[in-house]
């Protein structure tokens, strides 16, 4: 007889038990796994937003280093806005 959960039926026929605790363990292993994944690749994108804003102080520190000629402003600016931004969203 089916139960009223599909995902239960699911896994229970894939694998080829029907008791409870082995199905609920396949269930949270899987789920683990997954998270596992999710968990590297959202390591994976902050290593790179770190890397991008070292990158970026790098450049604004070279530009500092020349002085506030008006020519530079606004790409200076807009260098600290994306760093801003990266920060943010690291923070988040």
């Amino acid at each position: 007889m089916a139960s009223n959960i599909p995902s239960y039926d699911q896994i229970a026929q894939q694998i080829g038990s029907r008791h409870f605790d082995k199905v609920l363990l396949t269930l949270f292993v899987r789920e683990r796994e997954a998270n596992r994944g999710d968990e590297k690749e959202y390591d994976r994108m902050i290593e790179e937003i770190e890397v991008r804003v070292e990158y970026r102080h790098a450049i604004l520190l070279e530009l500092e280093k020349f002085g506030s000629y008006q020519i530079m402003n606004k790409p200076l600016h807009r260098l600290k806005l994306a760093q801003q931004e990266d920060l943010d969203e690291i923070a988040l």
